[in-house]
């Protein structure tokens, strides 16, 4: 069994090797031209500062994979960034993250959903963090929750290259009316609907 997770993480260090490798023109914002967009991957995205919160969520997440815990501490910063009192995640890939957003902002209330069948989007509020995982019913979940999301919103959606599939409905995402700046991680996307700012797709080497 040691011997199996030992070698996922070294498969996954190798994948996450070879993607930073085909990205490499794109480090740090390099050649974004927006001073928004440019701050924001540059103090959010892939910001270095070493949090103490890190060390304590890596020692109460020992199982956590690379990946996923590279995830979580983006999740962190992004929480801490929008300040916002309700994160909602659908089928997150690990319970994890909500120890992550709620470390990055004391203030937000962190809502696991598995099933849409009781949610309402009533719930979203004007601030609202959505984070959408690419497994199950997220197609249907995406079009109940679009009409409510509006300039000070953030979606977050994981898991955009796992498959063609993916890849179609990130592009999809990306030409929907509604949606302004996007940033493609690999991993993940993050979007926004502040339609005042150029629609743009910023691809970041994370």
């Amino acid at each position: 069994m040691d011997g199996m997770f030992l070698f996922t993480k070294q498969t996954d260090r190798v994948k996450r090797l070879c993607v930073w490798l085909m990205r490499i023109g794109y480090c740090r914002g390099f050649g974004i031209q927006s001073p928004s967009a440019y701050a924001f991957v540059r103090y959010v995205i892939n910001e270095h500062y070493p949090y103490y919160a890190y060390n304590e969520l890596k020692n109460e997440n020992s199982n956590l994979s690379l990946r996923n815990r590279k995830l979580g501490e983006l999740y962190f910063r992004l929480s801490n960034y929008a300040q916002t009192d309700s994160w909602i995640s659908f089928h997150p890939v690990t319970n994890a993250y909500e120890q992550y957003i709620a470390r990055g902002c004391n203030k937000t209330c962190v809502q696991l959903l598995q099933s849409t069948e009781t949610f309402s989007t009533e719930s979203i509020s004007d601030t609202t963090v959505v984070h959408l995982s690419l497994t199950d019913n997220y197609s249907a979940f995406y079009q109940q929750i679009i009409g409510r999301l509006g300039e000070r919103n953030i979606l977050i959606i994981e898991g955009i290259k796992r498959n063609a599939a993916t890849r179609r409905f990130w592009k999809q995402v990306m030409e929907n009316e509604r949606t302004g700046v996007c940033f493609d991680l690999y991993y993940c996307g993050i979007v926004f609907f502040d339609r005042a700012r150029h629609k743009q797709n910023y691809i970041i080497n994370f």
